[in-house]
């Protein structure tokens, strides 16, 4: 992480002398621990609220900092973070019949929250094997999540019950990371694509009856 800060040294220089120019106070280290990175919005299904990830620099540790689990309406009301762990939370994501929100961690856990009360403790699950979440998706219907990770499978839980099913090893070829997956609109597919430029297809259908 020493690459971080002395990058970011650079950029405080650079700013420092353009603000130095125009006759304003430098930009600090200080300065940039206090800015935060807002990235992955998700609107839920009904338009009124919107989820996203929000992390800051963590200039004492020399380190990116954690992110953390936002929700706001859309009129810019009711702003709230809903995670506070010492692992970073990402992807949050809404299921597509609005009932249930979810977002994985750096530690290999995915939280599900009724999208209603998100302030509620949330179901857990786990990666098998531990290791970051890169990717959460739904089926159509909510009633099943999907996971994938750093440990290269996809993990399958009932959004409502006890079952759970665990798909390859990420792509049936190796242990390369899961970064993305995705549903097909009825759930009859299930793609996923890994940190080695693969892309693998799994029948789902099975998940409808």
């Amino acid at each position: 992480m020493k690459r971080l800060i002395e990058g970011l040294l650079i950029v405080v220089a650079s700013a420092a002398i353009a603000l130095a120019q125009a006759g304003k106070r430098p930009l600090s280290l200080d300065d940039l621990a206090r800015i935060k990175d807002v990235r992955d919005p998700q609107c839920a299904p009904d338009g009124k609220t919107v989820v996203f990830v929000v992390s800051q620099i963590d200039v004492k540790e020399d380190k990116a900092g954690n992110g953390h689990i936002w929700t706001i309406g859309v009129d810019g009301t009711n702003e709230r973070q809903i995670t506070s762990s010492t692992d970073s939370e990402t992807s949050p994501r809404f299921s597509p019949d609005g009932k249930y929100l979810a977002a994985g961690t750096a530690d290999g856990t995915v939280y599900l929250w009724p999208a209603s009360r998100s302030d509620v403790a949330p179901r857990v699950y786990h990666l098998s094997r531990g290791g970051a979440v890169h990717s959460v998706a739904f089926t159509w219907n909510g009633r099943y999540l999907a996971a994938g990770g750093i440990d290269g499978r996809v993990h399958l839980w009932s959004t409502t019950g006890s079952y759970s099913h665990t798909l390859g090893s990420g792509n049936g070829h190796g242990a390369a990371s899961v970064v993305s997956i995705a549903f097909s609109p009825v759930g009859s597919r299930l793609a996923a694509g890994d940190s080695a430029g693969r892309i693998a297809i799994w029948d789902t259908s099975w998940l409808r009856s």
